[in-house]
């Protein structure tokens, strides 16, 4: 028979279990939740708001045009709710040796968030303002292929038309950006 010591050999388990990789997510750094101490699934909120209005000149003894007021309503739908499931058996719960629960549960309040950063972004695609390569000294209709010579040109003009076209100066602007883009920002950054 050929020695065989295998049986004394432990396998050994970690401490802990891995980690998952998770996203940076920025949808509660972006958004308002000012209505969130009223909202319920189902429900509408409303925020309208007024039109602008013009300056006109004033001539005395004429008569001057009054302005039409007018409020749209603009409005949020509350329709959606969603969850995740999981169980584990009281058996498996005595006999394991980490706290998969726990870490489940965090992973599950993840991908909540991750789902309502992807739901907060893909509104990016009903915005009103936006960019392409002319605007930046390129190709009109082309897209912008960021790099550390346009980087400060393409973000202070993205700056210039959101003031242009009345966005909140009061407020803090945040740039979300690609892995990618955040390279070349920081690249960009660390040339000056």
């Amino acid at each position: 028979m050929a020695q065989n010591l295998d049986a004394f050999i432990p396998e050994l388990w970690s401490r802990r279990i891995q980690y998952l990789t998770r996203n940076a997510l920025v949808a509660t750094q972006i958004c308002s939740f000012e209505e969130q101490p009223d909202l319920k699934y189902g429900d509408r909120i409303h925020r309208p708001y007024p039109n602008d209005l013009v300056v006109n000149d004033y001539v005395k003894y004429t008569d001057t045009t009054q302005q039409d007021l007018v409020g749209t309503d603009e409005y949020l739908d509350i329709d959606q709710s969603k969850e995740i499931s999981f169980a584990i058996d009281e058996v498996d719960w005595i006999q394991m040796k980490y706290d998969l629960e726990n870490s489940y549960v965090e992973r599950a309040a993840y991908r909540l968030a991750n789902d309502i950063d992807g739901k907060v972004l893909a509104e990016v695609s009903n915005a009103v303002v936006s960019m392409d390569d002319g605007d930046i000294g390129g190709t009109a209709g082309n897209a912008i292929s960021l790099s550390t010579s346009n980087c400060l040109n393409a973000i202070m003009t993205a700056g210039a038309k959101l003031t242009a076209n009345g966005c909140e100066m009061d407020k803090t602007w945040a740039l979300v950006v690609s892995p990618k883009m955040a390279s070349v920002i920081a690249q960009t950054v660390a040339q000056d």
